[in-house]
């Protein structure tokens, strides 16, 4: 119970990228969201086939009387490679899950993207970090369908637990871009899953510099050293 109010505490937000399969009876509330026919006859496949959304940033616009949970539906290109986006009440998400690793994401992808991937993956866990995978690479993953095409970035989400496994693994992405010529567009995360862009941080010259930091509630400028007082810790 909550103490202040008397009542159950409200549930912590789910993060950005999280994975998130609707409840079926949240099927004809996500179908009424759909902006277009197009948009219902993706969905309702989406659904059919019980694949995730991603919990996403909510509307710059949204003004909400209750906590609502804001996803995403990226379609693959021979789709559209649309982005539709949604909205719904947190007891219709049924499950929820992390991005998939890195690990499960480079065994299942072709051969060209396989082979340099499991390398990194390999790299990085002999630095004691788990990679996970958002974007392209993570949705041909999760769905079949075809994302990945010549020239797409790897994306990959980071949580440090020291500024020294910080500084390591950003070496590791810089040695892996070089050697494999894939290019990888990373977020660091930080305490409350505060997202900076890897190449941001690097580019920062000291402490004090500061840098676009990404949430839930939407971006703000923040220190490097504000930012460093509290990883969010290595999570598998």
């Amino acid at each position: 119970m909550n103490p202040a109010t008397g009542g159950h505490a409200a549930p912590a937000p789910l993060p950005r990228h999280t994975l998130a399969w609707p409840a079926r009876a949240a099927r004809a509330d996500l179908l009424s969201q759909a902006i277009d026919a197009g948009a219902r006859v993706a969905l309702a496949r989406w659904l059919d086939a019980a694949l995730p959304l991603v919990v996403r940033r909510a509307d710059a616009s949204a003004l909400e009387p209750a906590p609502r949970v804001h996803l995403g539906l990226p379609l693959p290109p021979d789709q559209g490679k649309r982005r539709l986006a949604f909205v719904l009440a947190p007891k219709h998400v049924s499950r929820c899950a992390p991005p998939p690793t890195l690990q499960r994401v480079g065994a299942a992808l072709p051969a060209p993207w396989r082979r340099p991937l499991a390398a990194l993956d390999r790299d990085a866990r002999d630095l004691g970090v788990t990679l996970r995978v958002f974007g392209s690479a993570a949705w041909q993953t999760l769905t079949g369908f075809a994302y990945l095409r010549a020239g797409s970035d790897v994306d990959l989400l980071l949580r440090p637990d020291s500024s020294e496994q910080l500084d390591a693994t950003l070496e590791l992405f810089d040695r892996f871009e070089a050697a494999a010529g894939l290019l990888i567009d990373a977020e660091i995360l930080f305490a409350d899953d505060r997202a900076v862009a890897w190449r941001e941080w690097r580019q920062a010259a000291s402490a004090d510099d500061r840098v676009l930091v990404k949430s839930l509630a939407g971006a703000a400028l923040a220190r490097r050293a504000d930012l460093c007082i509290e990883y969010a810790g290595a999570a598998a």
